[in-house]
């Protein structure tokens, strides 16, 4: 077994232990249920972890690790990767399934326009305008720095920049696309839609990945002072 390969299985580890944490509370609020609902929440679990490493496996097939630092480094690419999966578009089968046995799915499938927005800056604009609070800070902050790493890291394993900053912009509309595919699924929820879908965060997250190209570049400097020194 090659050393991406050891990394991709330790990285895997990292994910369940992550995603056992996080779901603590619903894994003991399950066993208040039905077999069946503790059931979907390690089915969901599985499922999640199974669909993102394929993709992570996929994407990082050209990738090669001959140092350790890369290595680090390819590890620490995956456990964030899991993170933002997780934080954006993991599928909660568990909710699903215990919205379906409680007789929660009562309404009619429609196109979730409430939870849409099409136009630039509205969001910005009207959660400023708003009472600054937490919420604030986590939803525009959250957004502007959450695909900063994933720059870094493209770049870091040898992308340009100019491929960098596109493969985050189709990224983060792919993750806008299936966040407006949940809500379509849970329009029929009594509680209604789950997830935003809106322009911009597309445009709080492409503006983000330059952040990370600037760290990036600092990174550079500092490795090349370093050489120069020793």
């Amino acid at each position: 077994m090659n050393n991406k390969r050891r990394l991709f299985i330790a990285g895997i580890i990292l994910e369940m232990i992550f995603s056992f944490f996080s779901d603590y509370y619903l894994f003991l609020n399950a066993f208040h249920h039905s077999g069946e609902s503790l059931t979907a929440l390690c089915l969901g679990v599985f499922v999640n972890l199974t669909i993102f490493n394929l993709i992570f496996y996929f994407l990082t097939t050209r990738i090669r690790i001959d140092k350790l630092f890369n290595g680090i480094v390819f590890l620490l690419y995956q456990f964030y990767l899991w993170i933002v999966y997780v934080l954006t578009i993991s599928f909660g089968l568990s909710s699903y399934w215990f919205a379906f046995t409680h007789n929660q799915f009562t309404g009619t499938f429609h196109f979730p326009w409430e939870a849409v927005n099409l136009l630039p800056l509205r969001t910005i604009i009207d959660t400023f305008a708003s009472p600054v609070s937490l919420a604030t800070y986590i939803q525009i902050f959250g957004n502007l720095f959450m695909f900063s790493p994933l720059c870094f890291f493209l770049l870091f394993f040898g992308r340009s920049l100019k491929r960098s900053l596109i493969s985050i912009f189709f990224c983060s509309i792919s993750i806008e696309l299936i966040q407006l595919l949940y809500n379509i699924i849970s329009s029929k929820y009594v509680y209604g839609a789950e997830r935003a879908t809106d322009f911009d965060d597309i445009l709080l997250n492409s503006f983000g990945a330059l952040f990370g190209a600037l760290i990036y570049k600092i990174f550079l400097s500092l490795s090349r002072i370093d050489k120069n020194v020793v």
